[in-house]
This record gives structure tokens, C-alpha cells and sequence, in this order.
């Protein structure tokens, strides 16, 4: 998997600050899609163990769970996970 961004600290993806994941790869090629470079599963860094321990460190702070304004994860994928092999 590929994936363009991580947000530590989002507010523009959902309600409440949360953090998200810009996946890489679509294939739904929408006219008005804001993320056109995103459609290219190609584009950006490999998700690696170092990445995904980086992403579990951001939402597995204790103060999370303390704190009213804290809301969820967002994952921007696009057609990732439909993508056929």
C-alpha cells in the first residue's frame, strides 16, 4: 500500500480533531474529485512497519482518550482497497 499523507492533527476531515490517512490509488477517475493525484496507485510512500508504528504511536496517546475534542481516524482511500491484483 501506498499513501500520500498522514495528518497528525486533522479538523477538515470529520468532526472533532482526528487523524487521517491519505491511501494512494482509485480507479473511479471522478470529474470532481479534490485529490487527483491521489488516483495514481503509484503515487507517494510505501506504508511500511515503520509507518504503521509511527500512525499507532499518534492514535494510541493516553491523552486521547482524556480529551473531549479527540473524535476518530479518517482513511482517505479512495478505491484502495478495491483495486483488483
Amino acid at each position: 500500500m501506498r499513501y500520500s499523507k498522514i495528518r497528525k492533527y486533522d479538523v477538515t476531515n470529520g468532526p472533532g480533531v482526528r487523524t487521517t490517512i491519505f491511501v494512494s490509488g482509485c480507479t473511479h477517475n471522478c470529474e470532481d474529485c479534490f485529490n487527483k493525484e491521489l488516483q495514481d496507485f503509484e503515487h507517494g510512500d510505501l506504508w511500511t512497519d515503520k509507518t504503521e508504528d509511527e500512525f499507532v504511536k499518534y492514535v494510541s496517546n493516553p491523552c486521547w482518550n482524556k480529551c473531549s475534542w479527540w473524535r476518530a481516524t479518517t482513511t482517505d482511500y479512495g478505491r484502495q482497497f478495491g483495486k483488483a491484483s
